[in-house]
């Protein structure tokens, strides 16, 4: 969380953290920042991070699952899939440009985390 993001902005001051648990330090998948949270849970900085992330990426999931549904039914084989496919990797690559210009974790790195966590089979 960058001290000039105003979405980000604490409302009522640092949290307390619990005696029991030591502050995690994380990086928020949405602006690339590093920070502290009492909570293992907690992935990124802010709510308003954690909604854009994921707004984006249901959106980013629409254009792609039709996609990757008509390469895979066609198993790259017919010429819809071969065109399915073009498209899909032509899309894939133009999401992780858009993310590195905007300053954004990696995908891989995020799901790196997401895996060591146990979130996601």
């Amino acid at each position: 969380m960058t001290p000039l993001d105003p979405v980000c902005a604490p409302t009522a001051g640092p949290a307390p953290y619990s005696r029991h648990f030591r502050p995690v330090s994380r990086v928020c998948p949405e602006c690339n920042e590093t920070f502290e949270t009492p909570s293992r849970k907690k992935t990124f900085c802010c709510d308003a991070h954690k909604l854009a992330f994921h707004n984006r990426n249901a959106a980013r999931g629409k254009v792609l699952i039709p996609l990757a549904m008509a390469w895979r039914a066609g198993r790259g084989s017919s010429d819809v899939a071969k065109k399915a496919f073009a498209q899909l990797t032509s899309t894939l690559d133009r999401f992780v440009r858009e993310d590195r210009e905007a300053g954004r974790l990696p995908m891989a790195d995020y799901l790196q985390c997401s895996f060591a966590r146990g979130h996601r089979d």
